[in-house]
């Protein structure tokens, strides 16, 4: 599956799902939090997010409904796209691999983006075979050592509060209003917490 979601239509939602999602953030700059990971990130920046990982990317506001409004491209697929066995197989075990190191998130290196972006950009206007091969193509480009660095240190940390609406009330205001100070009391407010026990 390939969609590319533009302006408005970015998410900060802090959230996770079992596919795996290629993320090519063509024109965006913001911070990206993969697992316990914070980061900032700019135009082009390439991330792979494995299945289950808890993420979010809070895009600057600043040019949304402008002409360079926040682009970003996204490829989603299962680990298993290929069926339940083609991982087993030895020709895959470098690609088993990646998409094991992949549950921690991977942000794409300078050198690998040389070889990857054009792929990746490829894949939005190519066939569903095509994509299919495309996809097998990054997948083999990202088994380069040099091609990919790990975000996260902790892939399921927070995986287990998504679903406390206590929890997503506290990381919803928080991406909202991240830009400015964020005051203890009303986030324990949110919370229906006092000051002291959150």
């Amino acid at each position: 599956n390939v969609r590319i979601d533009t302006g408005e239509n970015l998410s900060n939602t802090w959230h996770y799902h079992p596919e795996i999602e290629i993320i090519l953030l063509k024109r965006s700059q913001g911070t990206r939090i993969v697992g316990n990971s914070v980061e900032t990130f700019k135009d082009n920046d390439l991330i792979i997010i494995g299945k289950n990982l808890p993420h979010a990317f809070l895009h600057e506001e600043k040019n949304i409904g402008k002409d360079n409004s926040p682009e970003a491209m996204m490829i989603h697929f299962y680990e298993n796209f290929l069926g339940n066995e083609f991982l087993n197989l030895p020709e895959f075990r470098e690609i088993n691999t990646l998409l094991m190191k992949a549950r921690l998130g991977l942000c794409v290196t300078e050198k690998g983006k040389e070889q990857l972006v054009p792929l990746v950009e490829k894949s939005f206007h190519a066939s569903p075979i095509e994509r299919i091969i495309l996809l097998l193509e990054i997948l083999k480009s990202l088994t380069a050592s040099d091609s990919h660095r790990v975000l996260s240190n902790d892939g399921q940390h927070l995986q287990s509060r998504n679903n406390d609406k206590r929890f997503n009330g506290i990381l919803d205001y928080t991406y909202s209003n991240y830009d400015e100070h964020i005051n203890i009391v009303d986030v324990a407010k949110i919370a229906n917490l006092t000051k002291e026990s959150f």
